[in-house]
């Protein structure tokens, strides 16, 4: 029971770590005001490597939330 509690409370606080990491990332980004800028603010959003580690962490959390969910 608290390796499972252990492992949820991981899992959430990568998920709130990553969330951070994409808002920082995409505050240096700038806003998207438009679609015609779209593709070139999302190309540097990619690139962005705030951004990056947000979704690198955000898929770790995601793989260990399944973890938890198949128990």
């Amino acid at each position: 029971m608290l390796k499972n509690m252990v492992l949820i409370v991981f899992s959430v606080m990568l998920a709130a770590f990553a969330q951070l990491l994409l808002k920082h990332g995409m505050t240096k980004v700038g806003r998207i005001s438009s679609f015609s800028d779209a593709p070139a603010m999302l190309l540097n959003a990619i690139l962005n490597p705030f951004v990056l580690a947000g979704l690198a962490v955000f898929a770790i959390s995601a793989v260990s939330w399944l973890v938890v969910l198949s128990r």
